[in-house]
């Protein structure tokens, strides 16, 4: 391995990426890690052709397995935890996908909650290694980025283990995402807005046209976005679609349905420390326990349920309000308004963009009505200026860390959008005598962020490079 990273040190991109390939074959897991993140080094290319090929020379394991396929910009995620859990729960070998990862590389790629293996990451990056070099001999199509070479890991993993079926979450947008090169029997859309601008357009229409691109003729489609945000003109773009679409809107909402969508209605009940139950009442659920905290988990939560109650169906499965209750009620994950500790009281939060922070601030009001303490780092492509805004009046103290991205917005920058409106404080690092017993913090701002706390936590304090951050769009 050390030889490994002293070769790489002096090669050129592309050969960098091709002797590395041909090393990998014979090294380790950690060697293995080493060849996907240099291939950071080739930035975001959006498009199927190259993915597609690389599938199809794969064998297609993608047709092997029937996929739900979930795009939008925030509440992927969690979404896809909710479902895959109620599925589970149904007695179904579920794969998930999802990205990025916080601490462990292999949280992208789950069976029944269990971690792909190192060993069988590496027999798949082995196998895909082989058409890498052939792609790389006929210079046709491109090689495979990262996040391509990701999703073919996926595939493989899912269809050698033989799954009933797979939540896969898009990496960014929809249309040209290389999850999108996969066929899925349904879309889900979550909730639509501002973010990665730079790539997906600079308005929501833009956002939303992306997102429509996973939609498959014929199939599904499930969204909790109202209809000026996601529409029949969005759903239109590929060959004139027919498909047939489910909008999860809260009770009162005032949004009028057209003529052939259907809508359910969801309803939630707050409890305390912003945990909440969810009623819907076209499926028979009463009640239902939500294992997630923050008032916009019951719309994720609800999302999935729709979702699930239609798939179980289709397989002629009863009792699905058991099986979706028990899913919602046992789903867990990590970084999404997790409460970590109790004393003192620690929430941890991916909310890396405004409408992300908007709704954890609203989750941290419904947990106490007192000031938090945050511990946040922000990348300087989320309009920084509009996060410093919502977390203003509810910010006792404020600590910055840079997040450990090339996109980073520093902690300058950050003291000169917030001037006047925070206290506020830099550190390297979070340590243990950060935090009061009696006091309650929050730390969020970037995924990078909590992946690093996370790891600090952790025995080894161990965590794997997070490489999915897009340096250039070529």
């Amino acid at each position: 391995e050390n030889k490994f990273d002293q070769r790489s040190n002096f090669l050129t991109n592309d050969q960098n990426q091709s002797t590395m390939s041909r090393y990998m074959l014979s090294s380790s897991y950690q060697s293995s890690l080493d060849y996907l993140f240099s291939l950071r080094t080739t930035g975001t290319k959006l498009g199927l052709e190259s993915v597609r090929y690389l599938l199809d020379k794969l064998g297609s394991p993608d047709k092997k397995c029937e996929y739900i396929h979930i795009a939008g910009t925030n509440g992927k995620g969690s979404t896809a935890a909710f479902l895959a859990e109620i599925l589970k729960s149904a007695g179904f070998k579920v794969g998930l996908f999802t990205s990025p990862h916080l601490v462990d590389f292999r949280e992208r790629f789950q069976i029944n909650s269990t971690l792909i293996s190192k060993n069988e990451l590496t027999d798949c990056l082995k196998t895909i290694d082989s058409v890498i070099q052939e792609m790389d001999e006929i210079n046709t199509p491109r090689k495979p980025t990262f996040f391509e070479i990701v999703t073919a890991i996926g595939a493989l993993h899912f269809a050698k283990n033989y799954c009933d079926i797979v939540v896969m979450e898009t990496g960014m947008g929809g249309r040209l995402d290389a999850t999108n090169a996969i066929n899925s029997v349904a879309q889900v859309i979550t909730k639509i807005g501002l973010d990665h601008t730079k790539w997906l357009g600079d308005s929501i229409e833009k956002i939303a046209y992306e997102k429509a691109g996973i939609i498959k003729q014929g199939s599904d489609v499930f969204t909790t976005n109202a209809p000026e945000i996601f529409n029949r003109q969005k759903m239109l773009i590929a060959d004139d679609n027919f498909c047939r679409l489910t909008r999860v809107l809260p009770k009162n909402h005032q949004f009028l349905s057209e003529n052939d969508e259907k809508i359910v209605i969801f309803d939630k009940i707050h409890q305390k420390n912003g945990r909440y139950l969810l009623d819907i009442d076209e499926l028979n659920i009463k009640n239902a326990k939500i294992g997630l905290v923050g008032t916009h988990q019951v719309e994720n939560a609800a999302l999935a349920a729709v979702v699930a109650d239609w798939f179980l169906k289709r397989k002629k499965i009863s009792k699905t309000v058991d099986f979706i209750k028990n899913g919602l009620k046992n789903t867990t994950w990590r970084g999404r308004c997790q409460v970590f500790s109790e004393k003192p009281f620690i929430l941890l939060d991916c909310a890396h963009n405004p409408d992300g922070m908007a709704r954890l601030v609203q989750t941290l009001k419904e947990i106490s009505s007192e000031k938090w303490i945050f511990i946040i780092g922000i990348l300087n492509d989320k309009n920084p200026d509009r996060i410093i805004e919502l977390i203003a009046d509810l910010a006792d103290e404020v600590y910055y860390i840079e997040p450990s991205s090339q996109r980073a917005l520093s902690f300058s920058e950050f003291s000169k959008k917030s001037a006047g409106k925070l206290k506020l404080y830099a550190i390297d690092k979070i340590t243990n005598d950060l935090f009061k017993k009696d006091k309650r913090y929050v730390i969020c701002g970037s995924c990078y962020l909590v992946g690093d706390y996370l790891a600090l936590t952790e025995e080894d304090g161990f965590r794997d490079t997070r490489t999915d951050d897009p340096l250039n769009l070529t």
